[in-house]
């Protein structure tokens, strides 16, 4: 669940054309990685179960290739909401369950090769299979170094890519599947509120009518009229100025448009500095 969300969050602002072409690009690099180990593997001295998997995992890796070009050129071509809605959304389930398999059969190999590569290296810990001397295989430590440490690595490298890969390619198939049947080449737009705006970059704003309370700073306001809300303040400080300061009050009420608005005009926080 929280894998889930995590690729929620991830994923859910990226541009549609972006998660097509994510895919083309992982699954090229797991079709390099494929290629790479059929060439590098000692697939003579390890169980043929292992080739038969990565056979397996290389066609499947093919498909998925194959359908996320489709889609892309789908929606290069703009036809994707229209005459190849249905085929789009048929080929993003199955490119999804597709992933699913291929990351349960990578499972499945890699552990299977971890198998194949210790009955080589290790002879006599697998019942000497190999058929070794007798002579040789007088404890588990006996190693042989048949796998070369090239094999190791690569197959560390391909098996690590593959998973990380695979669980990202899940995700992506199934957010491109929601927007093909919803239609967008986006993110879903928000949908408007009453009483509720949103800006151009999707902050909202929230339109308040004069007596309405608000909470800011964690206190109550009862929302008012600008120009209610200015003669009130300049009605209060004039007050103030002629109780308290009579001889300047000419000056005080011309500098009285630039002093800053109190957030609540109903208290007395606006005399706060002043000497009693």
């Amino acid at each position: 669940m929280g894998a889930i969300l995590c690729l929620y969050c991830c994923f859910k602002n990226i541009a549609t054309r972006k998660f097509e072409i994510s895919l083309i690009v992982f699954n090229s690099i797991s079709i390099v990685f494929l290629i790479l180990c059929f060439g590098i593997f000692s697939w003579s001295k390890i169980p043929k179960v292992n080739l038969v998997f990565f056979i397996l995992m290389l066609l499947i890796n093919l498909c998925c290739l194959t359908f996320a070009i489709l889609l892309r050129y789908w929606r290069a071509k703009e036809v994707i909401k229209t005459t190849r809605k249905k085929n789009g959304v048929t080929i993003s389930m199955i490119g999804f369950i597709f992933s699913i398999i291929f990351f349960i059969i990578c499972i499945i190999e890699e552990y299977c090769l971890i198998i194949g590569f210790r009955m080589v290296d290790y002879p006599c810990g697998s019942n000497g299979s190999r058929d070794y001397n007798r002579y040789y295989c007088y404890s588990w430590e006996f190693y042989t170094h048949e796998i070369k440490d090239s094999e190791y690595i690569m197959a560390y490298l391909t098996f690590s890519y593959l998973e990380i890969a695979l669980i990202l390619g899940i995700g992506i198939w199934y957010f491109l599947k929601v927007r093909i049947v919803q239609g967008l080449d986006g993110p879903a737009p928000i949908q408007p509120v009453q009483g509720v705006m949103y800006d151009q970059y999707g902050r909202q704003v929230v339109v308040v009518q004069p007596g309405d309370v608000v909470m800011m700073g964690g206190q109550r306001h009862v929302a008012v009229n600008q120009p209610q809300y200015n003669a009130q303040y300049q009605n209060q400080y004039n007050s103030y100025q002629q109780n308290y300061y009579p001889n300047n009050y000419p000056y005080n009420n011309n500098i009285n448009n630039n002093m800053m608005e109190r957030p609540n005009p109903g208290s007395n926080d606006y005399i706060q500095g002043y000497p009693q």
